[in-house]
């Protein structure tokens, strides 16, 4: 009996947390402080700078209304509730206009409810593998974590088209953290956005040549002959 083995293509795995409120942390070492964020049952642990934590302080004082963005990168997996936040980065923002995350409420006294954000990029067609429903299946490796994904055969066809009608392009994937599976999860509810990838444009380059009646005096900066050819 042969075993189907999937093979992965390359991608970028960007991680955002949002919050709205500070969360309850514990001190670890150098004063670092740590704490937790219940994202839909996915929690989501990491350890800042204390100057980084005042920022949260700073916007609950400062602020009616606030968000936080957290990005960082995804490390090691917490038993089957979620991950560590790695290498964490956080802007804060006044929210003004009432937030889809405002109305969470925290689920344990320790954790603060916050919303989840994972957007992978890509930019090759990646092998796939036909499952129930006539789905396509393919799997990304975001610096050795996998990353499954299964995409109805319109939704493909995105990907596709970019391969054929683009020198170059990047997709867009965006969704939830599903199930785990070795050494990565499952993407729920995938979405793609595909965008051409044009080319900068080449600078034109201008070269001033003097001809050879030309004589310049350095000390002096006091050219004998302004004569000089252009070629552009």
């Amino acid at each position: 009996m042969s075993c189907f083995v999937l093979m992965s293509v390359a991608g970028k795995l960007d991680v955002k947390v949002k919050v709205n409120q500070v969360p309850s942390a514990s001190s670890v070492e150098n004063g670092w402080q740590q704490f937790e964020i219940d994202c839909d049952g996915k929690v989501v642990r990491t350890t800042v700078k204390l100057k980084a934590w005042k920022k949260l302080l700073q916007a609950s004082e400062n602020y009616t209304r606030w968000i936080a963005v957290i990005a960082g990168k995804m490390g090691d997996r917490i038993s089957n509730k979620g991950f560590i936040l790695e290498n964490p980065v956080i802007q804060v923002f006044e929210n003004k206009a009432k937030s889809k995350v405002e109305s969470v409420i925290a689920a344990s006294s320790r954790s603060v409810a916050g919303r989840l954000e994972l957007t992978i990029k890509i930019n090759e067609l990646p092998p796939t593998r036909t499952v129930k429903h006539e789905r396509l299946r393919f799997e990304i490796d975001c610096d050795g974590r996998t990353i499954r994904v299964t995409l109805r055969p319109r939704v493909w066809k995105k990907l596709q088209q970019a391969q054929e009608n683009y020198p170059v392009w990047t997709a867009v994937i965006t969704g939830q953290m599903g199930n785990p599976i070795p050494k990565g999860f499952i993407l729920e509810n995938p979405v793609i956005q595909v965008f051409e990838k044009k080319p900068k444009p080449l600078e034109r380059t201008c070269i001033i040549t003097p001809d050879a009646q030309t004589l310049y005096t350095a000390a002096s900066r006091v050219p004998f002959d302004t004569t000089h050819s252009k070629r552009c």
